[in-house]
C-alpha cells in the first residue's frame, strides 16, 4: 500500500509539472505576416536536416506531413576555413526523393571574405550537381562564436555597423550569385537579428536582386517586415521518422510546392498485371 501511494504521488507530481510547461501551437496562415504578399498565399510545412538528426525514416517524415526538406551538404569550420561534407547528405537526398519530399540544399557558412564565399559556393554546387533540386541552394549565415563573429567585430571596429552591414551583404551576394550563375535558385538563411537595417545583411537588396529569404524567428507570429519566402519558427519541433528535435519552417507561396514523385513500392506480379519497375519522376521547378 505504501509503495502504491508513492507511485500515485509521483504520477500526480509529473502531471502537475508537465501541465505547467509552456504549450506550442503550430503557426497557421493567419499568423504568417508578409507585407506585399498576396492574400492567396499558402503555408507549406518543411524541415531542415543534417547529421545531427541521425538516421531518418523519410517515409514516416512524408506521411507526417512534411512537404519539403532542406538537406545540409556540409559546413565550414568555425575556427578554420575547412569545408566538411555532411556524411548523411547523399543518403538524405536519395531517401527524401524516394519518399516524395521536395529538397533544397544548404551550406553552413563561415565565410569572412567574398573569395571564401565563392569557394563555399563552388563546394555546395559540386554536391548539388546532377540532382534536380525542387528548392533553392541556401547560404546559412549565422553567428556561432566562430570566425564570422570575430570578423564582424573587426568590421565594426574598423568602420562601424555600416561597414559590418556592407561586408556581410557583399559576402552573401558573392555566394548566392555564384550559385545562381550556375543554374540554381538561391536563398539566404539568417536569424531575424541579422536582418537589422543598421548592422545586419541588406536582405532587401538581395531579394530585389532575385534571391529568396529564409528567416529564423522562434515565435508563433513572424513579426519581420522583410519579404521572406521561408520562416523557421521552431528549433525544437518533433516529427515522426526523426528521433530528437528538428528545425521546422513554413514555405509561404501562392503555388503548391513541387515534389518528386515517390518511388512506387514493389508488388508481386500476381497481385496486378500492371506492375512496373519503380522509378522516380522529377518535376522541374
Amino acid at each position: 500500500m505504501k509503495a502504491g501511494r508513492i507511485a500515485v504521488a509521483v504520477v500526480v507530481v509529473m502531471i502537475t509539472v508537465f501541465s505547467t510547461l509552456p504549450t506550442y501551437a503550430l503557426p497557421t496562415k493567419d499568423t504568417v505576416r508578409q507585407p506585399g504578399k498576396v492574400s492567396s498565399n499558402r503555408a507549406f510545412y518543411g524541415i531542415d536536416v543534417s547529421v545531427w538528426q541521425g538516421n531518418i525514416d523519410w517515409q514516416k517524415v512524408k506521411h507526417a506531413g512534411a512537404d519539403y526538406a532542406f538537406v545540409r551538404a556540409g559546413a565550414t569550420g568555425q575556427n578554420s576555413f575547412e569545408m566538411i561534407k555532411d556524411r548523411t547528405y547523399e543518403k538524405n537526398m536519395d531517401e527524401a526523393a524516394k519518399a516524395g519530399v521536395a529538397r533544397g540544399v544548404y551550406w553552413y557558412s563561415q565565410a569572412t571574405t567574398t573569395e571564401e564565399a565563392v569557394i563555399e559556393a563552388k563546394e555546395v554546387c559540386k554536391y548539388a550537381e546532377g540532382r534536380k533540386l525542387e528548392l533553392p541552394i541556401v547560404m546559412d549565415m549565422e553567428f556561432s562564436n566562430g570566425r564570422l563573429d570575430a570578423a564582424y567585430a573587426g568590421w565594426v571596429s574598423e568602420g562601424g555597423s555600416a561597414n559590418a552591414r556592407k561586408q556581410l551583404t557583399l559576402i552573401a551576394d558573392a555566394f548566392l550569385n555564384y550559385c545562381r550563375d550556375h543554374g540554381y535558385t538561391t536563398c539566404l538563411y539568417v536569424s531575424q537579428s541579422l536582418t537589422s537595417k543598421t548592422s545586419g545583411v541588406d536582405v532587401a537588396k538581395l531579394v530585389k536582386d532575385g534571391h529568396e529569404l529564409w528567416i529564423a524567428q522562434y515565435n508563433i507570429n513572424n513579426t519581420s517586415s522583410e519579404d521572406y519566402t521561408y520562416w523557421q519558427y521552431s528549433s525544437i519541433d518533433r516529427i515522426s521518422g526523426i528521433r530528437g528535435r528538428v528545425d521546422s519552417q513554413l514555405y509561404v507561396h501562392s503555388e503548391k510546392i513541387k515534389t518528386p514523385t515517390a518511388t512506387r513500392r514493389w508488388k508481386p506480379p500476381w497481385i496486378t498485371s500492371s506492375w512496373r519497375i519503380p522509378v522516380i519522376r522529377w518535376s522541374r521547378r
